[in-house]
């Protein structure tokens, strides 16, 4: 990034920052991922798209730079997002037998969220339920994506998206 404009350079340390939040990265390991990715070149190149779009767009736009780049996709098996099950029932649990034992490296399991106030506030083999409306305070601090694991999923993921979590795995 040479000869740039200081609303393009304010905005690249705002993607890093937000990023570093979202994936609990150091200060010095988000800037090396973006400088040694390309992360910054292309943030001055699509810096008109990038910047009128809202920050879940950018995050997921810098992921999916990221999982396409040759650099970025080694750097992102030390990323891993956390994930939050929506549904505690068999499903779920299943769900959750699936990311340990095949996207342990890409997922950690944080939260099962259901919508059965009789499960909320239990844990399911040391995770914790929580309510759909805890998963709302919760996405984008402590949750990065949100797994359906419903027979029934369509009017969870209306929810979801009406709600802006954009990082839904059906």
């Amino acid at each position: 990034m040479c000869k740039i404009s200081d609303e393009v350079k304010k905005y690249a340390v705002f993607a890093i920052e937000e990023y570093r939040a979202r994936k609990g990265l150091s200060g010095s390991e988000a800037f090396s991922l973006f400088k040694e990715s390309g992360l910054l070149d292309y943030i001055e190149e699509f810096y008109d798209v990038l910047h009128s779009n809202g920050t879940e767009y950018l995050i997921c736009d810098i992921d999916d730079y990221l999982s396409n780049n040759a650099f970025g996709s080694s750097m992102l098996k030390t990323v891993v997002k956390n994930l939050a099950i929506f549904g505690a029932g068999q499903t779920g649990k299943r769900a959750k037998k699936l990311v340990e034992e095949k996207y342990y490296n890409e997922y950690k399991l944080v939260y099962f969220v259901d919508n059965d106030s009789a499960k909320q506030g239990s844990l399911i083999e040391n995770i914790p339920v929580i309510s759909a409306e805890k998963l709302l305070l919760l996405y984008g601090k402590e949750i990065d994506c949100v797994a359906l694991a419903l027979q029934k999923y369509h009017d969870v993921y209306e929810f979801l998206v009406q709600h802006e979590i954009v990082q839904v795995i059906v």
